[in-house]
């Protein structure tokens, strides 16, 4: 048996039993309204119609075994009207479908979208009133009123003209609820059947409303006065959220201040100050429409302002809901001098959160919709609040006070405003004050980041004092954050890189003053590995920039050489020693822009050192290695061979080819031998790149021995030996068919190679379908040569290739 079936098995159980209502544990009621909707439509399916008004009964009688003010009960209240709303439904489709069904056997069509109680049968009219009659069985107030809530719609069958009257006595039911709460709850739900059937008819909800502000009520009488119970705090935000709802649906289609007088009347009557209306006007400023609290703010204000005591809720939600909303033009400087006296009011906020959440509401409105004067003023209050009060300092109020240096920040008009802000002696004393441990530094300086990074795009930022705050801020949250790799701290380590993206190098026009930037960036963030590669990919780009922006001359020589150093102190802090040979090699690129022979020599040295690193470290060394040789030897091919006169021939080469030789043995093991022989291939072809050097146009101040007879039979004796090594691992069709490949590329086709093709060619069968197309096209090649050489011709008839 399923779970869903033993609940279904329990729930007939204490539907037998009469009990279902004291069933409220949390764990299983929320499933046991959900089987209740199950059990409904499959009981209205069976045509069992009696069961299935039961079963909605039982619904509604659980949710009064549950108190309105647990955190539970608007969760299960939705649920049960969920229930009764499928019901209604139901009911509604089911009368619509025999009215149908009756006018289709006299010959008429289906009902019109809007029809009257004239064009409905009989019989279905009498099977509607019967329903109705079945309510008369309900004593239980609340029951019935749900119930009879859903059915309300149902009354176009037999008694369209009284529906508006059975309406408001449905309103005026909810004063008999037997507590407040569960009465607003009520309220909320006959408004919403009220909006679905006739949405200008505001009488059930003025009714309501009216209702509800004349029973009892409960004076403020203290104006310190504070919600320490839970229960009290949840009914007061759950009766707001209610009323505004209440109050959304009066002012529907509302346009003049005449159309809610009384509403505003209601509202006024501030002093004394009872809950109802405290409650309602924080309701009205969270219901009234947008257009029309635009257009007529100035009423609000008047209310919020009249407020003698308790107006700092009142003033905060008016500034969040201000904010959703651009003034109307007609209202925009009313709005503005009114903001002034705002700022009065939020001045004399005692209690320190109160005075931040409202700092933070007004100054968020007001920097979206006003200028930087308007919000310098606002930085000047705040600092002096922050710095006389104590409370600035409690780790609890941090969170809050961290939104508010956002709101100045995050919802500027103009990107420039932002900047201008940052910069202002007032913000930055602001964010000094908030910051008074590393883990509210951290935090605040986490929040300025976010909002910049949402805010501007990369390389936007060229104002030097702008630069070095985003630098700091970057630096003061890395601070509580330990080196881990965790999911924590990669997100604050990317939210760095994104921080320091947006800073525009290149646009600033002391470069000097640059490179102490990105130094700096280094100096307070270089143990953090992702950080650390960022920048020295933004000191590579400004590296490359200064060499095309600079003239010619000892200014950009030195330049240079200042950025190529930086760069040499920055890479061997790179803990991943494939990077870093990446990292070391695009360097030796800049170093030939610079002519840097010294810093060239460096830095291979260090290639091979980290090179014969990996060859000791990692698992599959040969594959690691043969991708970084590459890249070695492809701008070692660039470098001068020899640094000085006095330095022997390929020096480097030799080094590399003595690394590999010591491995031979153990990485032709790996993948075949296919890593190693792509390492050959390219010591191969870094070594026939110098036969094909012209000695006439060649640079002779750094080839210090291309020329040279004994360097050139240097170079013939490590090709013998390299091709030695390459062809001990072709008989690997894959490394045969790249060998043959290369070996054609490289040298010239003559007879004494042709048993070297030949025996490249037999090793090559049953290599691999893409390896195949590629002899093919090596094949091919060598007959479009054979067309214009004899020798390669003769070669080819002889392989049986032509």
């Amino acid at each position: 048996m399923t779970p869903i079936d033993m609940l279904k098995a329990r729930l007939k159980t204490l539907s037998d039993e009469k009990n279902l209502k004291n069933v409220t544990k949390a764990g299983d009621a929320s499933q046991k309204f959900l089987t209740l909707r199950e059990i409904l439509i499959s009981a209205w399916t069976r045509e069992d119609r009696v069961e299935a008004f039961k079963i909605i009964i039982e619904c509604t009688e659980l949710l009064q075994g549950i108190s309105p003010y647990s955190e539970e009960y608007p969760y299960y209240w939705l649920l049960t009207m969920d229930v009764i709303d499928t019901f209604g439904k139901l009911l509604h489709d089911r009368l619509l479908y025999k009215s149908n069904e009756a006018r289709n056997k006299n010959g008429q069509t289906d009902l019109p979208v809007n029809f009257n109680v004239e064009q409905v049968p009989k019989n279905v009219k009498d099977m509607a009133m019967n329903w109705f009659l079945k309510l008369s069985e309900i004593t239980e107030i609340p029951v019935r009123f749900y119930i009879e809530c859903s059915m309300i719609g149902c009354l176009k069958f037999f008694d369209e003209e009284n529906l508006s009257i059975n309406l408001e006595r449905l309103a005026m039911m909810c004063s008999q609820f037997p507590d407040d709460l569960s009465s607003v709850f009520a309220r909320v739900h006959i408004s919403r059947y009220s909006m679905f059937i006739d949405p200008s008819n505001r009488t059930p909800h003025w009714r309501v409303l009216h209702n509800w502000m004349q029973a009892p009520k409960d004076v403020m009488e203290d104006k310190n006065r504070k919600i320490v119970s839970l229960a009290d705090a949840r009914k007061q935000a759950a009766s707001i959220e209610g009323i505004s709802w209440i109050v959304q649906c009066i002012a529907h289609r509302a346009s003049t201040v005449e159309d809610l007088v009384p509403l505003f009347a209601y509202c006024r009557k501030s002093f004394p100050l009872d809950k109802k209306t405290y409650i309602l006007i924080c309701a009205v400023i969270e219901g009234l429409p947008s257009r029309y609290l635009a257009v007529h703010s100035e009423q609000v204000l008047d209310i919020v302002f009249s407020l003698r005591e308790e107006f700092e809720d009142p003033l905060t939600r008016l500034g969040k809901r201000f904010f959703q909303m651009p003034p109307v033009e007609e209202n925009r400087k009313f709005v503005k001098n009114r903001c002034r006296s705002v700022w009065m009011r939020v001045a004399d906020v005692a209690n320190f959160q109160t005075f931040v959440e409202c700092c933070t509401a007004w100054t968020a409105f007001t920097a979206k919709y006003y200028t930087i004067k308007d919000i310098n003023r606002i930085l000047e209050l705040v600092q002096i609040r922050l710095r006389i009060d104590d409370q600035t300092k409690k780790s609890e109020n941090t969170p809050l006070l961290i939104e508010l240096i956002a709101s100045f920040i995050g919802f500027t008009a103009e990107k420039e405003d932002c900047l201008e802000i940052v910069i202002n002696k007032s913000f930055v004393k602001i964010v000094d004050l908030i910051g008074f441990d590393i883990q509210s530094t951290s935090d605040s300086s986490k929040k300025i980041l976010e909002n910049f990074t949402k805010r501007f795009e990369k390389h936007s930022i060229s104002n030097v004092i702008v630069c070095q705050f985003i630098i700091e801020k970057c630096h003061s949250m890395c601070k509580s954050y330990r080196l881990e790799d965790s999911s924590d701290v990669q997100i604050i380590e990317q939210l760095v890189c994104s921080s320091l993206s947006l800073i525009d190098f290149q646009s600033i026009p002391d470069m000097d003053q640059c490179i102490e930037l990105i130094v700096r960036c280094r100096e307070d963030m270089g143990l953090r590995q992702t950080i650390l590669e960022h920048i020295i990919n933004i000191l590579f780009d400004f590296t490359q920039f200064a060499h095309r922006a600079l003239k010619s001359g000892k200014r950009k020589s030195d330049f240079m050489r200042v950025c190529i150093t930086s760069l040499s102190l920055t890479i061997p802090a790179i803990r991943d020693v494939p990077k870093r040979v990446k990292f070391t090699v695009q360097n030796i690129q800049m170093c030939l822009l610079a002519n840097f022979l010294p810093q060239i020599e460096m830095s291979t040295d260090r290639i091979l050192e980290y090179l014969s690193e990996i060859s000791t470290k990692k698992i599959s060394p040969c594959s690691a290695t043969s991708p970084l040789v590459n890249q070695f030897l492809s701008v070692l091919c660039y470098c001068p061979d020899g640094f000085s006169e006095d330095s022997p021939p390929l020096v480097p080469f030799s080094k590399l080819l003595a690394l590999v030789e010591r491995n031979h043995e153990a990485w032709s093991k790996e993948g075949k031998g296919v890593p190693l022989a792509e390492i050959y291939i390219n010591m191969l072809r870094y070594l026939c790149n110098f036969r094909r050097v012209d000695f006439l146009t060649s640079d002779g101040s750094q080839d210090f021995h291309i020329g040279d007879t004994d360097f050139l039979t240097l170079v013939d004796a490590n090709i013998s030996d390299v091709n030695a090594k390459l062809f001990s691992l072709a008989n690997e069709p894959t490394v045969a068919v790249i060998t043959l490949e290369n070996v054609v590329m490289l040298f010239e086709v003559h007879e004494e190679m042709r048993s070297t093709i030949r025996g490249l060619l037999k090793r090559s069968v049953g290599a691999p379908p893409h390896l195949e197309k590629r002899l093919e096209a090596i094949v091919q090649d060598m007959r479009d040569e054979a067309e214009q050489d004899e020798n390669v011709k003769s070669i080819l008839q002889r392989l049986s290739l032509l």
